[in-house]
């Protein structure tokens, strides 16, 4: 989990495993590249937390009118854009599978979108709390909803929901990344990243979505597309 090596990831398949990934640490375009081709052999799929860390460097919330308003340092949606477009291109040069784990860029969205038109082998998932919830809900500077990638605007979160509805986002995760109590209670600078919702994933998917998602489709895309 250093972006240095590969990692055993044949020995690992015989062992059952089926996709492989650095969760959300990065990892360089030639790391990804080599990748791509080893697991190309047996069928594997890389998956890729799309997160430019140098362009988001100390990066708290959202980048836009709300981290303005408190005055916290923010995250663009560029820092994750620039690395869903390389990754897309690498599985592209690379003939194979990709899946981006928690989107949360209108830009990255039209990218697979295109992608997936291309018939480019993508698919994407998006965690439920950035469903339901919005940056607004960060006026209190509370540490739980201090979260990577961020909460966005309300414009960017109809945006996924719009996706779900057409397939650009196949599938709806729990992003569960519990902290303990001493890094949560504590300045919203030094506070950690991560909420546990592991218990409340469908029930937020399921508000947030309810006037457009059929209840099957929101069922799909919680099991069987995953």
């Amino acid at each position: 989990m250093e972006g240095e090596k590969l990692s055993e990831m044949y020995d690992m398949h015989l062992a059952g495993a089926l996709a492989f990934g650095d969760y959300k640490n990065p990892v360089n375009a030639g790391l990804m590249s080599r990748a791509f081709l080893y697991t190309k052999n047996f069928n594997g799929i890389i998956f890729s937390f799309p997160m430019e860390y140098s362009l988001a460097l100390h990066g708290l919330i959202n980048e836009g009118e709300q981290a303005v308003k408190l005055g916290l340092k923010g995250i663009a949606e560029l820092a994750e854009d620039i690395i869903v477009i390389r990754d897309i291109y690498l599985a592209e040069y690379n003939e194979t599978k990709i899946h981006f784990t928690n989107i949360s860029s209108k830009t990255s969205i039209k990218n697979i979108k295109q992608a997936k038109k291309n018939n480019i082998q993508v698919s994407a998932q998006i965690a439920a709390h950035l469903l339901y919830l919005n940056d607004s809900v960060l006026n209190e500077f509370d540490t739980n909803y201090k979260v990577i990638p961020p909460l966005r605007n309300e414009e960017t979160r109809k945006q996924f929901i719009k996706a779900i509805l057409e397939g650009t986002i196949d599938c709806i995760c729990s992003d569960h990344q519990p902290q303990d109590i001493e890094s949560k209670k504590i300045e919203f600078d030094h506070a950690e990243f991560g909420m546990a919702t592991m218990e409340n994933t469908f029930s937020l998917a399921r508000t947030a979505t309810m006037k457009e998602v059929e209840l099957t489709k929101l069922i799909d895309c919680s099991t069987t597309n995953p």
